[in-house]
């Protein structure tokens, strides 16, 4: 497993900020892509990435659902998600 992890777990809050509201899409993704070797990161933070505005920040969150549990999300959100990664176009 990677170490990403401080004591007070300010890391993982830089990446969860960066994947949220950085400018750059390709910072958005590497973000994202780091979270997700995060066990223990919920399929919840992924929910929101994947409807991102760049094409391969959606891809990486949708990797990132398709590896972890969705059971925390509501039917209707896994529903919605499904649809729109099997939908767009990229």
């Amino acid at each position: 497993m990677l170490r990403y992890f401080g004591d007070d777990g300010s890391v993982i809050k830089d990446l969860k900020y960066y994947a949220r509201y950085d400018p750059n899409a390709d910072a958005r993704k590497a973000a994202i892509s780091s979270l997700k070797e995060i066990h223990s990161t919920k399929a919840s933070l992924f929910y929101e990435h994947a409807f991102d505005t760049s094409d391969s920040v959606r891809v990486e969150a949708l990797i990132a659902l398709g590896a972890r549990s969705m059971m925390n999300l509501s039917v209707e959100k896994r529903e919605k998600v499904l649809y729109w990664g099997l939908t767009q176009e990229g």
